[in-house]
């Protein structure tokens, strides 16, 4: 199996990310995938909980914990010493610390807090497994910087969590975050494959989504995904590797990199014709990642201009034509045009959040009002 990650050809590396992994996670989809990654000769990152709540995940009432047992210790032990998987920290006990969504473990914990918690399971995992956990997986990919603070002090120099979350130069942390899922693989492959650079790919996979777990959220079979990973293993650009294969190599994986790919400040208001950060199935060099974010900016204000400018001049036009019957009634309209923005713009602040049409509107109103009372000065 190729297994060489420097070579002079341009390489698309892909890194599966396994969640969830844990008292309670089903045996017949954690040993099939374990055997798949054994049987084509490489490795995945199991992001192991080692005090699962036995409740619901999404119930922050406390309630008990499950330690990971000796039986789900074994399995993982054989697996690690076969070289096809490594372990990653995956929380504490996954349970949320919010009654509503966005779920949280970690997120707005003092920093002593979260401290314990991953000094806790690090601990646990390294005791069972007599090898360094060095990576952490928040659960929910939900972390802040009180997390990446406490993964400093305990040793942790890698957290695997989305594109979405911050960065601390500081403390020089590894950021390698999912980008894709099983059903956007080969998607992903091929438009990276029309790149310049070789992106990175991390895959998020969950015992749920696999129908031999009985979940309805089943996306694909573990047949299905051994037939993934062989087409995969078949493909002379590609390399399959963990997570800790992949912190050994030559990779830049710096905070610079991450924040090149985290979204801008305008990407809930991007065009439905820009691709959004969630729609780019892999993970850019930081020259490339800039390169597209700036693009993105760029053509969203130029959008925008465009949008204002054009109903400016249509907002003119109309109160021209409407003064010419009625000057009471152009007085009228952009008295009730000034009205609607202003509605607007409260029920924008007051939900805390823009979103493409929201900024349409909010432009396209202000455009209007603009046309009309210049018409009124010029009248």
């Amino acid at each position: 199996m190729k297994n060489n990650f420097a070579t002079e050809t341009k390489e698309i590396i892909v890194v599966f990310r396994y969640d969830d992994f844990s008292s309670n996670s089903p045996d017949v989809v954690d040993n099939a995938l374990i055997n798949a990654f054994a049987q084509h000769g490489v490795s995945c990152t199991f992001g192991v909980v080692p005090f699962v709540t036995a409740g619901d995940y999404r119930d922050s009432n406390p309630c008990e914990e499950i330690a990971l047992t000796e039986t789900k210790v074994q399995i993982l032990k054989k697996a690690v010493a076969s070289n096809s998987v490594d372990i990653a920290l995956h929380g504490c006990n996954h349970r949320t610390n919010y009654k509503q969504p966005p779920h949280s473990e970690f997120y707005g914990l003092d920093y002593e807090a979260q401290l314990v918690k991953i000094r806790r399971g690090k601990e646990f995992l390294e005791g069972k497994f007599g090898t360094p956990v060095t990576t952490f997986i928040p659960p929910w990919n939900s972390y802040d910087r009180n997390t990446l603070k406490a993964l400093y002090k305990v040793g942790i120099d890698c957290i695997s969590a989305n594109r979405y979350g911050l960065a601390d130069k500081s403390l020089q942390l590894k950021y390698v975050p999912i980008a894709a899922e099983t059903s956007d693989l080969k998607r992903a492959i091929n438009a990276a494959r029309e790149m310049n650079e070789a992106p990175l790919i991390v895959v998020l996979i969950h015992p749920y989504d696999f129908t031999e777990s009985g979940d309805s959220r089943a996306k694909i079979s573990c047949v299905e995904f051994g037939n993934l990973l062989l087409w995969l293993s078949s493909q002379q650009d590609i390399k399959i590797c963990s997570i800790s294969q992949l912190l050994s190599q030559r990779v830049s994986l710096g905070d610079n990199r991450f924040i090149a790919n985290r979204p801008s400040l305008l990407e809930n208001i991007l065009p439905p014709i820009i691709t959004k950060t969630n729609d780019t199935p892999f993970y850019m060099s930081v020259k490339t990642a800039n390169k597209i974010k700036t693009i993105k900016i760029l053509s969203t204000v130029i959008f925008f201009i465009l949008i204002g400018v054009g109903a400016s001049i249509l907002g003119y036009w109309g109160a021209r034509i409407v003064s010419s019957y009625s000057e009471v009634l152009s007085y009228a309209m952009s008295y009730s045009g000034g009205t609607v923005l202003i509605v607007h713009s409260v029920r924008i602040y007051r939900k805390r959040a823009l979103y493409f049409k929201g900024a349409l509107l909010f432009v396209a109103l202000f455009g209007l009002l603009l046309g009309s009372l210049l018409n009124l000065s010029f009248s």
